[in-house]
């Protein structure tokens, strides 16, 4: 929370799924995102969650990261 009592940052998590990640301020998402981890990597050796490039506190979260990464443009839909 900010100095005016707001929710800045949230993650609803799922075990060890980040199921969903949300920011409004650039400045302290960063360091919210590396407490949330430090407390998933207490409890649980892998993590993992959906980042979306069109998000940019879900992108914050995936550069915490090495990987390869492997843009796709495509849409798929099972039934």
């Amino acid at each position: 929370m900010d100095k005016q009592g707001r929710l800045n940052n949230a993650a609803f998590t799922e075990n060890n799924e980040i199921a969903y990640l949300c920011s409004v301020d650039p400045t302290n998402c960063s360091s919210f995102i590396d407490s949330l981890l430090i407390k998933i990597f207490k409890k649980y050796s892998t993590t993992f969650f959906e980042a979306d490039d069109t998000d940019w506190a879900a992108s914050e979260l995936l550069d915490k990261f090495n990987y390869k990464k492997n843009e796709s443009f495509n849409t798929y839909i099972y039934e």
